[in-house]
């Protein structure tokens, strides 16, 4: 056999390896025990309450993934903010979700920092801002803003380009007469073909009367220069000679910041005025005036609100403006107030965001919505630059650049013209030239009465002077009428002053304010007996009116007057009382002072607000249609209106992005 010890014991190990292993099982008594446990656990389990965890719904936007607060460079914050707006795009109207997106465009990258950049929270804010945006919306007619004008003879077709070349004129994107012009590529481009210039017209002829053009311009240097110019202070003297150029109706006139228009509106619930707003001076008249305009109104389920009489309207022509956040009234306020949180943002602003298609004579004007914030302005088929600063169409080389800044202003005539809202829509504007086109197109080629609001401001009076809205607002003890203009200030029917001046400040409405007895009259100063209106009306040359005026119904009857004549044919006032000195005479009581007036003085001028508005204020209060506390809850207001409007001009300024 011969085995060996070692091998007999390697074969047991092998043998008892492969026999098979015993089942090996908890005892009965522990698991019955772990088997009751179990089912006591998942019946207790079934009884007991269960709490459903809300799940987070994160929102849908392509390609991006919504991140926390964060603080980014403004360059990195307006990047992202702009491609959260393309992510949310889908599904939405493409033309009110333009006009939000446009806003964007024209905030400064500083704002976006302010955002303190939430995703999320953003996100939140786009969707809420444009369903309020949607909610806003006002428009009439069909899917486009449409007008169609023809010139009905030669001389309409000259009038348009002379006042055409007066407007680029004035922003010194053409520097050459008239003549010129009118052979000039920019004409051709526009209108199709030259126009021939062999005699003036009726209006040209006006206007030569009135100074606004000449044929006598001398250059330093050069001399006498030939053909026709621009006269000196030419846009000014457009502004208050409109009726005696274009033949439109007188106008009514108002002071914006003592005024509640709402009160003189002959039917304020059934018809407003939409106000869509070009350009005001540095007072912010027009905003102003729209500001006051607000009134208490209860709707038909005993809900209480603030209703505007004058409603400021955004068109897509006042997006292309290079001058869009001028007026405080606009998208600037849309930057204090609707770029909020989703639960604090709100509009102050309705919109409407139609294409436009324009013919005059035979060019065609479109201006439509390209996306991402961008619109296509077009001459004749052929695409223009939008947004065109005066700086930059001094510097501009090409056709196309001139006549864009022209076309920022023209459009919006156009497009208040066309009717996009109803029959109560009016510009609101500083721009003298841009006054007369509107006249010109609205009543020598539509036979309209233009609807136009003018500001006529300076320093110590924030006048409106307000064209073709008679029918709406009556005449009364805040709106006069006007009688005769004089410069950028105007005597009323309640000033006897002869006093005039004149202001060439497109941007600030120019102005002098050194008329004591016309200044006196309307803040509280030296007093003067008012007339009965009747002047001698005649237009302003030159910013002097007739030496002569015959003035009836003052105080002491019929009065006639002649600055160059030093004589006493002024029926004169009678003489002051002489003052008795005599002891044993009772003197008149010392006046009391009001110390509540000057109390009130004192509070409105700690909250910094401008001269005029606190000369306004306290007028209200001394002819107690406004209560102390009344009117410092109304310079409160006013504080809060301009100081967003400081605060989003300080953001920045406009600037062409990709």
């Amino acid at each position: 056999m011969g085995l060996s010890v070692v091998s007999l014991k390697y074969q047991l190990i092998v043998i008892m390896s492969s026999r098979p292993q015993r089942e090996r099982r908890a005892p009965s008594k522990l698991a019955n025990n772990q088997a009751r446990n179990a089912e006591v656990a998942a019946a207790r389990a079934a009884a007991r309450p269960r709490t459903v965890k809300p799940k987070t719904i994160k929102p849908k936007i392509n390609n991006i993934q919504p991140r926390n607060k964060r603080n980014l460079s403004p360059k990195n914050a307006q990047s992202r903010v702009l491609a959260i707006l393309d992510s949310l795009s889908q599904g939405k109207n493409d033309k009110i979700y333009n006009m939000l997106y446009s806003i964007y465009r024209d905030a400064a990258s500083t704002l976006f920092t302010r955002l303190e950049l939430d995703d999320n929270a953003l996100i939140a804010s786009i969707e809420e801002q444009y369903k309020v945006v949607s909610d806003n919306i006002r428009q009439a007619g069909g899917a486009t803003n449409t007008l169609s004008l023809n010139f009905k003879t030669s001389d309409d077709i000259l009038n348009f380009c002379l006042l055409m070349w007066l407007d680029m004129s004035h922003d010194g994107t053409v520097g050459t007469n008239f003549e010129t012009f009118v052979n000039s590529s920019i004409v051709k481009t526009f209108l199709g073909e030259t126009i021939p210039y062999k005699k003036d017209t009726e209006m040209m002829s006006r206007m030569k009367r009135l100074g606004i053009i000449t044929t006598e311009k001398t250059k330093k240097g050069v001399g006498k220069l030939k053909g026709l110019w621009p006269g000196s202070q030419f846009e000014n003297k457009i502004k208050v000679n409109l009726p005696s150029i274009f033949g439109v109706k007188e106008p009514i006139t108002t002071i914006a910041v003592s005024t509640k228009l709402s009160n003189s509106a002959k039917n304020r619930d059934n018809k407003p005025i939409y106000v869509t707003i070009d350009s005001e001076s540095e007072y912010k008249s027009i905003s102003t005036l729209i500001e006051n305009a607000k009134y208490p109104f209860t709707t038909s389920n005993g809900r209480k609100i603030t209703r505007y009489y004058l409603k400021p309207i955004i068109t897509i022509s006042n997006r292309v403006d290079p001058g869009r956040l001028m007026p405080i009234k606009g998208v600037t306020e849309e930057f204090s107030k609707l770029m909020q949180k989703a639960d604090k943002l709100k509009s102050t602003q309705l919109y409407n965001v139609k294409d436009c298609d324009f013919k005059v004579g035979k060019t065609r004007l479109t201006l439509g919505t390209a996306g991402r914030g961008k619109f296509n302005l077009k001459i004749n088929g052929s695409e223009v630059p939008y947004g065109v600063t005066t700086g930059e169409a001094k510097k501009a080389s090409n056709d196309k650049d001139k006549l864009s800044k022209f076309l920022g202003d023209f459009m919006q005539i156009l497009t208040v013209l066309s009717k996009p809202v109803n029959q109560r829509i009016v510009l609101g504007t500083l721009d003298g030239v841009l006054c007369g086109m509107y006249c010109f197109l609205s009543k020598s080629l539509m036979n309209e009465e233009p609807r136009i609001f003018i500001d006529m401001s300076f320093k110590q009076r924030n006048q409106i002077v307000m064209y073709g809205v008679s029918d709406l607002i009556q005449v009364g003890k805040n709106v006069k009428p006007q009688v005769s203009t004089v410069g950028s200030n105007f005597i009323s029917n309640n000033n006897n002053s002869t006093e005039v001046s004149s202001g060439n400040n497109r941007s600030e409405g120019g102005g002098n304010s050194n008329n004591r007895g016309f200044m006196g009259r309307i803040f509280g100063g030296n007093k003067k007996p008012t007339n009965s209106g009747v002047v001698n009306r005649s237009p302003v040359n030159n910013g002097i009116v007739n030496n002569t005026q015959s003035v009836a119904g003052s105080s002491q009857g019929s009065v006639s007057r002649n600055s160059n004549n030093n004589n006493n044919n002024v029926s004169q006032r009678p003489p002051k009382r002489a003052r008795n000195n005599n002891n044993n005479v009772n003197q008149p009581p010392a006046k009391r002072v009001n110390t509540g007036r000057n109390k009130l003085i004192q509070n409105l001028k700690k909250k910094s607000l401008p001269n005029f508005v606190i000369n306004g204020l306290v007028k209200s209060y001394d002819n107690k249609r406004k209560t102390a506390n009344q009117v410092i809850r109304e310079a409160n207001n006013f504080g809060k209106t301009i100081a967003a409007g400081t605060t989003a001009q300080r953001l920045g300024t406009l600037r062409r992005r990709n």
